[in-house]
């Protein structure tokens, strides 16, 4: 940010900058790719991996459709787990010495393995059904309640499946709503929506971002974003 010329890696980009820690190339491309950032040391990570990669620049596809972005997952779902097995994650990572000690399940990461199978399972069905309600209009608008709270892992993903909708997912917890919002300038368009909420705050990047609402407001959003949304279509139109 304080550069010339500013520039948006992310933290892991940087970390990877400072060490050149070859052995934690594959940490570096995970956490760009998980970011929607493409590192330029993605080609080392390629050559060293040519079967967990594709040919790709744009890290959204490497991360949906390749293995390296399988692992991506298997780590944010862990994450999603009782603290003592995230310290375990992170310790065996600590010396892990390649993605397939990660991809590959052993004693060592099993724990890893069990808490991406439940999530996954539950993750799929709502991907599924968030993709079913997508319709013509440019907004593919899903919520949904319970115990996991995945909107942000939910709206990236349908982004990447839908990239011409506006995604929004909202998770339902008591009298809150967490909200997601990927799609193209979304971040003006979203704020807007909520300004006049009461209660409401959110913020995030140009095509990414979150806020959390009032679950009364709910129905208020949804209609002050399809206005917005209407409008911002037929004024580029």
């Amino acid at each position: 940010m304080f550069n010339k010329t500013k520039t948006n890696e992310p933290v892991t980009a940087l970390c990877y900058q400072v060490t050149q820690k070859k052995e934690d190339l594959w940490l570096g491309v995970i956490g760009c790719i998980s970011d929607k950032f493409f590192p330029d040391f993605y080609k080392d990570f390629s050559k060293e991996y040519p079967e967990l990669s594709i040919k790709s620049n744009e890290p959204f596809e490497i991360l949906y459709e390749s293995e390296i972005g399988k692992i991506a997952k298997m780590l944010s779902f862990s994450l999603m787990d009782r603290t003592t097995n995230v310290i375990q994650m992170i310790r065996f990572l600590m010396k892990a010495k390649s993605p397939h000690d990660v991809l590959e399940e052993s004693k060592k990461n099993s724990s890893i393995h069990k808490r991406y199978n439940e999530i996954n399972k539950r993750y799929t069905k709502f991907l599924e059904k968030a993709g079913n309600e997508a319709n013509p209009e440019k907004l593919l608008f899903f919520q949904y309640g319970g115990d996991l709270s995945i909107s942000g892992i939910l709206s990236n993903e349908l982004s990447f499946k839908f990239p011409n909708k506006i995604i929004v997912v909202v998770y339902i917890t008591g009298v809150k709503a967490n909200v997601s919002a990927r799609g193209g300038n979304i971040r003006e368009i979203f704020l807007e929506s909520i300004k006049d909420l009461e209660g409401a705050s959110g913020g995030g990047h140009e095509e990414a971002v979150g806020a959390k609402i009032r679950v009364e407001d709910l129905e208020i959003f949804r209609k002050n974003l399809e206005r917005l949304i209407g409008n911002s279509h037929n004024t580029s139109a």
